[in-house]
């Protein structure tokens, strides 16, 4: 008999995020984390006008004070440069179809080149993802 985490998928946003020109960017998922299917997270453009950013991905939650006035919120362990177009923005992939990832948690957060932002910088509230069925 095979036994494995029945964890049910899950996401969630966590901390306040810092302000740009429109408010907050939002950083949200448009389906729970379902091992072996795909997933697409939405970004919103507090600028609303394109511009650049950085995606942070770790594995635990953070509260690292920043310059720019926002917080960084996930410890990071990979972070990608991206382009944000006008309005929302739409990253997919596929998650592994790993059984032993069950349980696992991703943290993610996204930070955007904002002038209207009180450093130039806006930052989305964090997003934990648990991975499951």
């Amino acid at each position: 008999m095979h036994e494995f985490n029945s964890t049910h998928a899950s996401w969630s946003n966590y901390g306040s995020g810092y302000p740009g020109t429109n408010g907050v960017p939002s950083f949200t998922s448009q389906q729970n984390p379902v091992i072996g299917t795909t997933i697409t997270l939405d970004v919103g453009n507090s600028y609303g006008q394109p511009t650049v950013g950085l995606l942070f991905i770790g594995f635990q939650q953070a509260k690292l004070h920043s310059n720019w006035g926002g917080d960084l919120l996930v410890l990071p362990t990979i972070v990608i440069t991206t382009s944000f177009s006008y309005g929302d923005n739409s990253f997919t992939g596929d998650l592994p179809n790993d059984w032993k990832l069950c349980g696992f948690a991703v943290d993610l957060q996204a930070i955007e080149g904002d002038p209207g932002a009180a450093k130039g910088v806006s930052f989305t509230p964090g997003l934990e993802l648990v991975l499951g069925r």
